[in-house]
């Protein structure tokens, strides 16, 4: 996985024109690279720190992500796919 800051010139450049008028942007933007370094550097830790600043962020365009944050709190039952994997 590539590191979220070492964009070629030509990309970040591009990245920085774009959210210069958004601030909604720019936060999603903040949010998806500390993510993506969190997974690149195996450090799951994070998460709950991750979901914190996500969740509280007050941008209409994180809610699906917020939403989403919530739904990583519970624990998943995947059925029959949990019996198999125990088996195994």
């Amino acid at each position: 996985m590539t590191n979220p800051g070492s964009l070629p010139d030509e990309d970040a450049l591009a990245l920085k024109e774009i959210s210069a008028g958004c601030p909604e942007l720019d936060a999603a933007t903040q949010h998806v690279r500390d993510f993506a370094t969190m997974m690149r550097d195996l450090t799951g830790s994070e998460l709950p720190a991750w979901m914190e600043r996500v969740e509280h962020d007050n941008s209409p365009h994180c809610t699906p992500w917020s939403t989403a944050c919530a739904g990583l709190r519970f624990p998943r039952r995947s059925g029959g796919a949990d019996q198999l994997v125990r088996r195994g």
